[in-house]
């Protein structure tokens, strides 16, 4: 059973204990402190739960401006290689400008060896992937 991590205007991050899973669902457009910061309480779900699938839902997601691009690659993804994530599935926004900076994100994470990243347009796929051979 899923259970609302945390919640505000921009994120609803829940946390499936059972199946270890940290599922972000993202709606519109945030910046700076606002971006950041939801970010940073998918961060804290990682460290205090220590969830081994992500599923991110980026489909209602708006475009992500280039410093928290930078900001996420630099102060989040080495957090992300040093948890105990080994699949990470990602639903791809409907907006072309989050599509880029999603794909700009992921040439970064590809330096991860230690987790899965694939993208879908499908959610129960997505599902189906991360719980195959999954824990």
């Amino acid at each position: 059973m899923a259970v609302i991590y945390f919640q505000n205007n921009y994120l609803t991050l829940y946390h499936h204990a059972a199946e270890s899973l940290g599922h972000p669902v993202w709606t519109g457009f945030a910046s700076g402190d606002e971006h950041r910061n939801s970010v940073l309480e998918c961060v804290k779900l990682i460290q205090e739960e220590k969830p081994q699938l992500w599923l991110t839902d980026n489909r209602k997601m708006k475009a992500v401006r280039k410093a928290d691009q930078d900001w996420f690659t630099q102060e989040i993804i080495p957090i992300m290689a040093a948890s105990y994530l080994r699949k990470f599935a990602v639903l791809i926004s409907e907006d072309i400008f989050n599509q880029m900076a999603v794909e700009n994100i992921y040439q970064q994470t590809t330096k991860i060896n230690n987790f899965e990243m694939k993208f879908f347009d499908n959610e129960a796929l997505a599902l189906a992937w991360l719980k195959q051979a999954a824990i």
